[in-house]
């Protein structure tokens, strides 16, 4: 069985890479109700912690963008080099340096992240 402290590091795990049903299914695990995880994860939601603000100085070059874009219309790495005619290594250097820039840990973080920060649309709302 899972300790308290192992649950509570996954639910910040999935959290911090966008995936609201596995922290819900986590929280489920240690809150007294499905209502109550539900209104914890409304809470988070609505005081996003993330992305954190971009440094000063720190900027996605066209390069990255259009990596960035490829991933945000779910393109793998091999289609997204095949896109953008390069190379599958320095898709993903590109890859590397856009979600070090933005402070996720993959690129479905990276994605949300420049939504959020307003780098690209939400394809979605267009």
């Amino acid at each position: 069985m899972n300790t308290e402290k192992e649950i509570w590091r996954r639910i910040s795990r999935a959290l911090k890479n966008y995936d609201a049903p596995a922290a819900l299914t986590l929280l489920k695990l240690l809150l007294p109700s499905p209502q109550a995880g539900r209104a914890l994860l409304e809470l988070i939601r609505t005081e996003p912690t993330w992305p954190k603000p971009l440094t000063e100085g720190v900027t996605i070059s066209p390069a990255e963008m259009g990596v960035l874009s490829c991933a945000a219309r779910g393109e793998g790495a091999k289609e997204t080099a095949i896109s953008l005619c390069k190379g599958v290594q320095t898709v993903m250097s590109q890859r590397k340096s856009i979600m070090k820039k933005l402070d996720v840990h993959n690129m479905t973080g990276a994605v949300a992240a420049a939504m959020r920060h307003g780098l690209i649309a939400d394809p979605l709302e267009t």
